[in-house]
């Protein structure tokens, strides 16, 4: 075949390819927008909860403002809908530059009794929706989360005694907050309902009883003396409940991100679904000026309205792609595996884009799966003595063994060596939950037959090379696998993945020039062009 003939063909191959790219690509927009217009996004775990304020007080003039903070947004919970009832008055909206929360503000027009009506209609999901790190916190909020005051009362000698007792055993920031969080947990919680008044926490350090508010308060007063911004959160837990009143729990800053702790019920770092957030950094969730006799009334309903289809459902075929509708445990192990291709998009960004072959299409993110279910302790343990066995195998049979043989040698020391590996673990190292998680054992034992065999055929240095960009293509696969969010849209919206597709089929046209000259020599396995092996097609 000449060389102008071959250029044709792979001329017409990538115009096919071009052609199926933008069909994916449509397609997916379609199927996502039909969705999206004709059918609602929910789980069968899913809840939907009506959300109602009612607000009684007394208007002294037209200056009178009373100010009420709606449901926040969380990975788990939405506002859906909103519906205020507000006769006499007008509303504004304004926001909180520190948090950016929306407060409503009511004005009356008018002296005399007012009542004001609000109802959220509230979506919470089991599963996380995805919600990308927050930002820094800047200068003036970083002031103000250190903030004193009257009911933290940080500067007091009970508090800052405290303190310096706790901070001789560690300064790390992580370790404060869990001895401050252990300590506080201690307190006896006397009253749970919606204390008129909170005492400070130098009043309250020391004592036996205290409310879940004091209780909070005093987490908070403690972080804020330790130089750890944190504030007070005032929301409510959804459940079915006779008297709905609110709760209290605190959050900290560290690492760049905010935690949340309910002590009272023994929550650390992350809560439950039904947490939903009214109020930051403030124990009022309504709140009154140049008025009087503020009464507001919570009351609380679920409701699954006609947003969740029944599963039962099937004379809209667009539903066959609402997996949203399987049961949790389905969800979870789906949201695993629809993360899988993404990884798969790396390992082909990596050996056409930048240009470097590794053992395996798949094997990193495998590898990277096996490495995000169990610890890393563990993990790395088990994949030592394996990687110990199978190499110390090789030693005892020819380097000419067919592959068939020799691959059944390789499987039976892979299963071996894993058995001793889990065994080992239990004994001296038992797992968090008793066992330890098999890694693999397919995908590590094609990943030694093809290391024998680039051994065997280019030498020890292209062998231990692509040894080397295994590695470092599955640590960048790592964080993929972990972003559980992620799979659970991704279970969601499934046709997203027809977009993951074209982008795979796009990577593997790409003629420009490669980022494998930026690589050091000794990293490289000195070809012009990647292309792919079929016998390294794991």
């Amino acid at each position: 075949m000449t060389d102008s003939s071959a250029n044709t063909t792979v001329e017409i191959k990538s115009n096919i390819i071009w052609r199926i790219v933008i069909a994916l690509a449509i397609l997916s927009i379609t199927i996502l927008s039909l969705r999206l217009v004709f059918t609602q996004i929910y789980a069968s775990t899913d809840s939907i909860w009506s959300f109602t304020i009612n607000l009684q007080f007394e208007a002294e003039g037209n200056d009178t403002v009373v100010k009420l903070s709606p449901p926040s947004a969380t990975i788990n919970s939405r506002l859906i809908r909103q519906s205020l009832n507000h006769p006499y008055s007008t509303i504004r909206y304004s926001k909180n530059k520190f948090d950016g929360k929306t407060i409503i503000a009511f004005m009356p027009d008018k002296a005399g009794k007012i009542d004001i009506d609000a109802e959220f209609l509230i979506h919470i999901s089991e599963h996380p929706r995805i919600k990308f790190s927050n930002l820094p916190l800047n200068t003036e909020a970083r002031e103000k989360y250190l903030s004193d005051s009257n009911e933290l009362d940080i500067q007091h000698h009970k508090i800052t005694d405290f303190l310096n007792e706790l901070q001789k055993t560690s300064d790390d920031k992580k370790e404060l907050v869990e001895a401050i969080s252990r300590y506080v947990r201690t307190y006896t919680v006397s009253n749970l309902s919606h204390p008129p008044s909170v005492r400070s926490a130098s009043e309250t350090i020391g004592e036996k009883k205290i409310t879940v508010a004091e209780q909070a308060n005093l987490f908070v007063a403690l972080s804020r003396a330790a130089k750890i911004p944190a504030r007070i959160v005032t929301g409510f837990i959804f459940r079915e409940q006779p008297d709905i009143q609110p709760h209290y729990w605190a959050e900290v800053y560290f690492n760049e991100s905010w935690h949340s702790f309910d002590l009272y019920n023994g929550y650390k770092y992350k809560l439950p679904s039904k947490y939903v957030p009214f109020r930051y950094n403030s124990l009022d969730i309504v709140s009154i000026s140049n008025g009087k006799n503020l009464e507001a009334n919570f009351d609380l309903i679920e409701t699954r309205y006609k947003f969740i289809p029944e599963k039962e459902d099937s004379s809209n075929v667009l539903f066959l792609f609402d997996l949203s509708r399987l049961s949790q445990d389905t969800r979870n192990v789906l949201a695993t595996l629809f993360l899988l291709p993404l990884g798969v998009l790396i390992t082909v960004i990596f050996r056409h884009f930048i240009g470097i072959q590794n053992y395996g299409v798949f094997t990193p993110s495998l590898l990277a799966l096996a490495l995000t279910r169990n610890d890393l302790f563990t993990t790395t343990i088990t994949l030592s003595i394996i990687i110990f066995f199978v190499i110390m195998g090789r030693v005892f049979f020819p380097k000419k063994m067919n592959r068939t043989p020799r691959l059944a040698v390789i499987f039976t020391l892979v299963i071996m060596s894993t058995g001793l590996a889990v065994s080992f673990v239990d004994l001296y190292y038992p797992a968090p939950e008793g066992f330890a998680v098999l890694l693999p054992v397919i995908i590590l034992s094609s990943l030694v037959d093809n290391f024998y065999k680039i051994l065997d055929t280019k030498g020890k240095h292209v062998a231990m090379v692509r040894l080397f960009w295994t590695a470092v293509i599955t640590v960048f696969c790592i964080p993929v696998l972990r972003w559980e969010a992620l799979g659970h849209q991704l279970v969601s919206f499934p046709e997203i993945h027809l977009f993951t597709l074209a982008s795979i089929l796009l990577f593997t046209i790409y003629k420009g020039k490669q980022l494998v000259t930026l690589v050091p020599k000794s990293l490289r396995e000195n070809r012009s062009k990647v292309t792919d092996s079929s016998s390294d097609a794991l």
